[in-house]
């Protein structure tokens, strides 16, 4: 018995840890990590190689983050020893975390910065544009849709020489959910890079933790034949994952058992959810737009993994109490009324006033002196005409991270379809506390 507790604990936990993300912009990895994550230590052997054969060149990071990859950089003494230089690739506004960093390490002068867009109108500046490039792109694929993809593919496949070296990293199956996003199917992906001249080696990696990821490596042959559509080929390639995973119904062979089997289940259709959107907006023919039960299922597993993830231990610890109203005027009598009606077995009370008579501002003041250790939940029910937006304020309210982005796109879904779930976790945190 107790192990069975035990276990469900800990899938609770690890449930709770796998959507923690989910819904919020993923995370940037912190440089301080440079030292010890898996996929860094995994680079710095071919760069330094790479290094060590010339004097001079230049390292690409495209999708550079905060910089954890120039901060693994500055402890390769053949890179301090050279005269090779870093260009970090990323929107604007990550671009200051990378030049603060270049300072910190006293490597500002040998460390420029470039936003993706003049990337792809440009390319590498004149200036550090030597016979060597290593191009790094680490956990970007993943991130970018079927245009996108497209678009970076074909940056290489224009500005890419012989000598120059493209090494690529990027995510199996995810460590945390990301919501949107979609994980290639590593040998897919290079049967598009090989139809572009660029011919790579894939290895599969994990960590002791089952993190699964891939890295690739290699350089641009000559292409033979005619050019080719490559948006096309990315679109066929996704295409061919979406009708794998369908068929399958996995993300990576043997995941369940580097992780637990409803997450690797949730990630699974997360996963295809996302892609099926990518393809709908490029106007696959293999996916359709969901129907009423496609949607109502897709909510429904949503929904239930949000709430299952959210114990009630998590709800009794977080009880936020009400502020006190400042120069608020004494109602005894009313608030005897409420003390009375919070002791009792009553679930619903009505308070009736003119405007403006003060009604709301009383009972603030009296849950704010004695809500009795009760999570307190206030609903401006005159803001908004939608049931989605009053449950969205509810479960906020008792800290529930749930979204209304999850469902708010679904044409045909009703609440209805979904009252169940809502009806059973407000009757358990009711009871639980």
């Amino acid at each position: 018995m107790q192990a069975d507790i035990q276990k469900s604990l800990n899938e609770t936990v690890e449930l709770s840890r796998f959507l923690s993300i989910y819904g919020k912009p993923e995370p940037i990895q912190d440089p301080d990590f440079a030292s010890t994550d898996s996929q860094i230590k995994s680079l710095s052997l071919p760069i330094a190689k790479s290094i060590s054969e010339s004097e001079k060149g230049c390292i690409l990071d495209i999708g550079c983050g905060r910089g954890i990859l120039l901060n693994r950089l500055a402890e390769i003494e053949s890179f301090h020893a050279s005269g090779w230089v870093y260009l970090g690739a990323d929107f604007e506004e990550r671009l200051t975390d990378v030049l603060k960093l270049a300072a910190e390490l006293r490597l500002h002068r040998r460390v420029e910065a470039i936003t993706l867009k003049k990337l792809h109108a440009s390319w590498v500046p004149p200036d550090m544009y030597f016979d060597n490039i290593i191009v790094v792109i680490r956990n970007v694929f993943h991130e970018i849709n079927i245009e996108e993809t497209g678009e970076l593919i074909n940056l290489l496949n224009k500005h890419l020489r012989a000598s120059d070296t493209l090494l690529i990293q990027d995510l199996v199956v995810f460590p945390r959910a990301e919501r949107g996003n979609v994980c290639w199917q590593p040998q897919l992906l290079n049967e598009v890079f090989s139809q572009n001249g660029l011919f790579l080696t894939v290895v599969e990696e994990r960590s002791q933790h089952g993190n699964r990821w891939f890295s690739m490596a290699g350089q641009k042959k000559p292409q033979i034949g005619s050019s080719v559509d490559i948006n096309k080929l990315v679109k066929s390639a996704r295409e061919k994952q979406y009708v794998l995973w369908q068929k399958t119904g996995v993300l990576a062979k043997e995941d369940g058992a580097f992780r637990h089997e409803k997450i690797a289940l949730l990630d699974l259709d997360l996963q295809l959810a996302a892609l099926q959107k990518q393809l709908l907006e490029v106007g696959s023919k293999v996916v359709s737009y969901p129907n009423t039960n496609d949607q109502e299922n897709t909510a429904k597993k949503s929904l239930e993994a949000q709430f299952s993830a959210f114990s009630a231990e998590d709800f009794s610890s977080r009880i936020v109490p009400v502020s006190s109203i400042p120069y608020f005027r004494d109602r005894a009598n009313g608030q005897d009324a409420l003390e009375n009606f919070l002791i009792s077995k009553s679930q619903m009370t009505l308070i009736l006033g003119g405007p403006f008579s003060g009604k709301s501002v009383m009972v603030k003041e009296f849950l704010s002196r004695r809500a009795h250790e009760r999570q307190v939940v206030i609903i401006q029910c005159q803001n908004t005409s939608s049931v989605w937006n009053l449950l969205e304020e509810y479960c906020n309210g008792i800290g529930l991270e749930f979204s209304f982005k999850i469902i708010e796109a679904f044409e045909f879904l009703s609440y209805d379809q979904v009252n169940p779930i809502f009806t059973t976790s407000i009757d358990f945190f009711s009871i639980a506390h």
